[in-house]
């Protein structure tokens, strides 16, 4: 995918180049569900953040609001 021009005025160039890496990357990504009361994470790989929230729901965890969801970025500017 093409650079694109941010579309909010003076958007700092990484994150636009953080945003087309995430819109290029949609499928397939690795998804983890992490919760700090019990020091647990669960990795599950899913086609976008619809398939991954339907993923977690179907997981049936206890007490989900003790859980956070992440999404693992293939690039990173340093």
């Amino acid at each position: 995918m093409a650079k694109t021009k941010p579309t909010i005025p003076d958007v700092d160039v990484e994150l636009d180049s953080l945003q087309d890496s995430l819109s290029d990357d949609l499928s397939s990504n690795t998804y983890m569900f992490m919760n700090r009361k019990r020091n647990l994470q669960v990795y599950v790989d899913a086609d976008g953040w619809d398939e991954a929230y339907d993923k977690f729901d179907t997981c049936q965890f206890q007490n989900p609001n003790d859980w956070e969801i992440y999404l693992k970025i293939k690039q990173r500017s340093n």
